[in-house]
């Protein structure tokens, strides 16, 4: 448990928990919106808690939605999937892959892969061993258009 509170950048809207920097102690990730999106990481402590301040921001081009932490190779390292979405199309979602360069202590995409696109209002993504492999796989939760009228999906 924390002991003392942590102030999070204006505009935080979700986190999660992962060696996501390689040193052996669990890190907090947090998407940031506004006018400047990114994902911020507060690294883990030896003493306990985390740093007060970002120890690596990822800039996002899309306002982040949802974020999950994952095992994409089954090595034991740890990706940032980061679900996110165009304010000028809306109806756009999609998601990209982080992966932390020890070399060049900087969060890289992730194999250089594309991005992927899931269908209009997604809202949350999570990653788990959904196939029973060694890697993690993703799920997207997408609302149906009319939520009153049409039934949410998986994809």
């Amino acid at each position: 448990m924390i002991s003392r509170a942590l102030m999070l950048p204006g505009g935080s809207t979700d986190v999660a928990l992962g060696d996501v920097d390689k040193d052996g102690m669990e890190d907090l990730i947090v998407t940031v919106s506004g006018p400047d999106p990114a994902v911020s990481i507060f690294s883990g402590q030896i003493s306990g808690g985390y740093l007060t301040y970002p120890s690596f921001n990822i800039s996002l081009d899309r306002i982040p939605i949802s974020l999950a932490i994952l095992d994409v190779e089954g090595s034991g390292e740890v990706q940032i999937a980061v679900l996110e979405r165009r304010v000028s199309e809306p109806d756009v979602d999609m998601f990209e892959i982080f992966n932390f360069n020890s070399t060049t202590s900087t969060f890289e995409e992730f194999l250089n892969q594309p991005k992927y696109l899931t269908y209009e209002n997604a809202t949350m993504i999570v990653a788990g061993n959904l196939s029973g492999d060694v890697r993690d796989d993703i799920a997207v939760l997408c609302a149906g258009s009319s939520p009153s009228t049409s039934p949410g999906y998986v994809e």
